[in-house]
């Protein structure tokens, strides 16, 4: 009893290190990407006039730096006078600034925002109960969403300073969480003065301060380099195709880069439709169809994206000029297809292959006919002859050749000559056998010069 006892344990305790072994080689064999959690904290005392502020005054108001207000001393003071004057918008604005200018390492992902700052009231002659303090917000300049880190509160006399510090840090909607997202900062009051002509309020803020929580992923962002255009060369017209060059890597996740147009480099181009989704590669190239681009100098950009990590954007180091075409010329050229002079009995099918190779630029046709003629090995009062290409776009073509041995039918291509690419022109008579088949293209086309 005692054997099979130990038995069965030893099974057990092989089987939990077996499993034990599996989960550490599943773990080296799919690791787990590591984050790190930090923060920083931006503030703005106001302490001198070069602090990069401003105020957003606006109507019926005036902004003033007031040396000896606040601690440290300095402060923004906003003043709005006058009989029944309302400004919802008065007050600080910090705008052009990313995360990463504030302190937030390139490729983190911010996830909340603890705001807080001081404030009085530091006059109140016939003012408003309706006068508030201020929220301080961020706002996505992408999108215009508004998200509020710190309420503020209304006033109805003069103050002393106080902190507004109510609420617990704000988590951030998903669009204002990359590193390189572009904000604005604001903290806006709402003044009004009452029914006097001396009214009078002004309100003074400082120390407005961002508790910002972020982390950062051990996963590598992307990184891409656009190489053409590089401005040496580059000109094509309207409608032709244009070759972009690019350089895209991620050692840890799978990326893929959209391509844009855009006559600025400000990141607001139009999206070339064949160029989305491209993927990584080493010298890759992705070819722009310039079809409808009005004529111009443009400089290329990518937006390269793993799914992990900000996205990662590059501009082409020159401009591509596309310049537009010429008047259209037009042109008719007739092409031998072929010729078979065996002889074919009643109801065999003849097949010619044949390519259309327009050297032009921008052609676009205009008519193309297969002239087919024959002989046929005795006279036929009627002859039918059906004709194809690859098979497709049939027609049987009714001959009355009076008993002639001589026969010439036109087959009309227009509608779907193919252009390019190896094809077949397929023929076959009924009605009497035919010892010779010839056929020529006639095709007439503009093209841009």
């Amino acid at each position: 009893m005692s054997q099979k006892i130990s038995k069965i344990t030893l099974y057990k305790s092989l089987a939990i290190v077996s499993i034990f072994v599996s989960i550490i080689i599943i773990l080296n064999l799919f690791p787990i990407k590591k984050t790190e959690a930090a923060s920083v904290v931006k503030s703005y005392a106001f302490d001198t006039t070069d602090e990069s502020w401003v105020g957003n005054g606006g109507a019926f108001t005036i902004d003033t730096y007031q040396s000896g207000a606040g601690n440290p001393a300095g402060a923004l003071e906003t003043r709005i006078s006058g009989k029944n004057k309302i400004n919802a918008t008065a007050g600080w604005l910090l705008s052009g600034v990313t995360w990463e200018s504030l302190g937030i390492p390139a490729g983190a992902t911010v996830n909340s925002v603890d705001g807080q700052f001081d404030w009085r009231c530091s006059e109140y002659t016939t003012g408003s109960s309706a006068s508030a303090s201020g929220d301080l917000t961020i706002t996505d300049v992408a999108d215009g969403n508004i998200t509020t880190v710190e309420n503020g509160v209304t006033f109805g006399v003069t103050t002393s300073w106080a902190t507004r510090n109510g609420s617990t840090a704000i988590n951030l909607p998903a669009a204002l969480k990359p590193s390189n997202t572009t904000i604005k900062i604001k903290l806006l009051g709402n003044l009004q003065t009452g029914n006097s002509v001396s009214a009078a309020v002004a309100r003074q803020i400082d120390n407005i301060s961002l508790l910002i929580d972020y982390t950062t992923s051990s996963d590598s962002p992307p990184t891409l380099t656009v190489n053409e255009p590089d401005g040496t060369g580059d000109t094509v017209t309207v409608g032709q195709s244009y070759n972009l060059a690019y350089d895209l890597s991620d050692p840890d996740s799978a990326a893929t880069v959209d391509f844009y147009w855009d006559d600025g480099q400000d990141y607001t181009g139009t999206a070339i439709s064949s160029c989305q989704d491209q993927p990584e590669g080493a010298g890759a190239i992705c070819a722009w169809n310039t079809t409808g681009i009005i004529p111009g100098a443009y400089w290329i950009y990518g937006v390269a994206t793993d799914g992990v990590n900000p996205d990662t954007r590059d501009y082409s180091p020159g401009q591509v000029t596309i310049t537009a075409s010429g008047p259209l010329q037009i042109k008719t050229v007739e092409s031998f297809i072929g010729q078979d002079a065996t002889m074919r009995t009643s109801g065999t099918t003849v097949a010619m292959p044949f390519s259309v190779d327009i050297p032009e630029s921008n052609p676009t046709v205009k008519s193309a006919f297969f002239e087919i003629t024959g002989v046929t090995k005795t006279p036929a009062v009627q002859l039918l002859i059906d004709v194809n290409i690859d098979g497709g776009n049939a027609k049987t073509l009714n001959l009355q050749s009076n008993n002639d041995t001589h026969f010439k039918v036109l087959y009309d291509a227009t509608a779907f000559l193919p252009i390019g690419g190896s094809h077949t022109l397929n023929v076959k008579g009924t009605g009497a056998d035919i010892s010779l088949w010839s056929a020529k293209l006639i095709l007439t086309y503009t093209y841009s010069s």
